[in-house]
């Protein structure tokens, strides 16, 4: 079977760490040929998959809707490799590539959608019609999956659920990067105190509510009076000035910690008391899937994919919107008995193994398209 990827970059970032997973769990299945292909730029990523063994293809084009140009060369790239099946991700990978599969008479159509699409009455219609030559739609959750109905995009009948993988997590460093992240750890910890460690690991973006958590951090401090609560923040983006200036306001500039972009966040998420994501929505959440992995205690917003991620035994939810909630429920984490945090944390991180494997997520993948490509022939 010959399957094409497409994507609007390989460079970084989710869909990117996606695809490496993806591509990684497929290895066990050489009798499937995975060919990735982005509308746009390469780097990171398709260097990545390239020294895997796969076949990569960078187009370099400008992947805004809609590029008639793009969508002819995909057709014309569909015609001569003649693929089985067509998977498409994210918004200008699913309108381009499904479009020129369909055109090209590509026999199995997939779209995937990796987050909430937020589409105005015009982009409604555009992907409602544009959905009507997939054969099935994914959605990385059921939070996806119940927008995209309301939206009237696609029906129950044509989205099915196939959860996001989470990666084995890599705790072997080189001795000199593991030996300045400990010191960094140290330091940020303060020596001789013992402060009480959230951490979260995220784009710095509005969607994201980090405002709100730096808000909540500076009232739950006043509530929490024996032990200093930090926030350690692991990622970049444009709302890093405006957060910084957040924090000083609120007081608590020296609880908050900026700690940039890490390629590698498991030495400091294992330092950390537990992981929170405060997010006003969620597709799914990798990051909270990860951090749970390691035995991390959770707190995260209800709305969306990780409301199916955390169950009632396993983490905490909040609700992004009600900052008394959102402190209420660090409140409860930090004056946790610890054992009771660990069992937790035990918990989650079982659950989520059972879950989100690249094995279990391969092997879902792999029935899936035999499925739709048995019917489509019996068609």
């Amino acid at each position: 079977m010959k399957i094409f990827r497409i994507v609007t970059e390989l460079d970084f970032g989710g869909v990117e760490k996606h695809m490496e997973l993806t591509a990684d769990g497929m290895l066990a299945y050489p009798d499937y040929q995975m060919i990735f292909l982005a509308l746009g730029k390469g780097g990171q990523t398709s260097k990545l998959l390239s020294a895997m063994g796969y076949q990569v293809m960078v187009l370099n084009e400008n992947p805004q809707i809609p590029n008639i140009k793009l969508i002819r060369k995909l057709i014309r790239i569909f015609k001569e490799e003649k693929p089985d099946v067509v998977h498409c991700s994210n918004g200008e990978g699913n309108f381009h590539g499904i479009w020129a599969a369909w055109w090209a008479g590509a026999p199995l159509r997939i779209g995937e959608e990796v987050g909430f699409p937020n589409h105005h009455s015009y982009w409604k219609q555009i992907f409602r019609l544009t959905y009507t030559k997939a054969n099935k739609i994914i959605a990385i959750s059921k939070a996806v999956k119940n927008v995209l109905m309301e939206l009237g995009e696609a029906s129950d009948q044509k989205i099915e659920v196939i959860y996001y993988p989470m990666g084995k997590p890599k705790l072997e460093l080189p001795r000199e990067e593991k030996e300045k992240i400990d010191a960094l750890i140290k330091q940020l910890k303060g020596g001789a105190h013992d402060p009480f460690i959230f951490i979260t690991t995220c784009r710095l973006v509005g969607i994201k509510n980090l405002d709100g958590l730096i808000t909540a951090l500076s009232k739950l401090q006043t509530r929490v009076m024996d032990k200093e609560v930090q926030v350690w923040i692991i990622g970049e983006g444009p709302e890093k000035e405006s957060l910084t200036a957040l924090a000083h306001k609120m007081g608590v500039e020296a609880q908050v910690k900026f700690l940039g972009f890490h390629a590698n966040v498991n030495r400091f998420l294992l330092a950390a008391d537990a992981f929170i994501l405060p997010s006003f929505s969620e597709g799914f959440s990798l990051s909270l899937a990860e951090a749970m992995q390691l035995g991390l205690p959770s707190v995260a917003t209800k709305i969306g994919g990780p409301s199916e991620i955390i169950k009632s035994h396993t983490g905490l939810l909040l609700d992004p919107n009600d900052h008394e909630d959102m402190v209420a429920q660090m409140k409860s984490m930090v004056e946790m008995d610890a054992e009771e945090r660990k069992q937790m944390g035990m918990r989650g991180m079982e659950d989520v193994k059972s879950r989100f494997s690249v094995e279990i997520y391969t092997k879902e993948l792999t029935r899936f398209y035999d499925r739709l490509l048995a019917e489509t022939k019996k068609n």
